[in-house]
């Protein structure tokens, strides 16, 4: 008998696809209507962009620490100014790589990952060349 309710109280329950969720489906009751799956959809989404936000802060807060370079300044930059950019951290970049392919004590695995995101976003053709969102929250 327990088995029979347990059978029926399930059944009111489907998958369903949310785009923004990182994992592909998630059970929803059936009696939702399509403004509540929405809704979880937003919910996600807005998960998801203050993620980006905590890991661009994070991002710019390392480097300038590192380097002294203003990531959202930098960004700006055009020409030989963004080049000059670009040289100093492939330098810091190469030194942090040396340091680590000989084992030396002060190498940081997460300084050289900061660096490497950060000429990344800075290089042509990357995300970073847009303007940066400079909407505070």
């Amino acid at each position: 008998m327990f088995r029979k309710e347990k059978k029926q109280r399930f059944k009111c329950f489907a998958t369903a696809f949310i785009p923004a969720c990182p994992r592909a489906f998630i059970v929803v009751p059936t009696h939702m209507e399509d403004g509540m799956i929405q809704a979880l959809s937003e919910i996600e989404a807005f998960r998801k962009a203050c993620e980006e936000r905590q890991s661009n802060a994070r991002q710019q807060a390392a480097l300038f620490l590192i380097s002294g370079i203003d990531l959202p300044k930098a960004l700006l930059t055009r020409g030989e100014e963004r080049a000059r950019i670009q040289r100093r951290l492939r330098r810091l970049v190469e030194r942090e790589r040396l340091k680590g392919s000989r084992g030396h004590w002060s190498y940081d695995l997460n300084r050289h990952i900061a660096l490497s995101q950060a000429l990344a976003r800075l290089s042509p053709g990357s995300p970073g060349m847009s303007q940066p969102n400079t909407r505070t929250a």
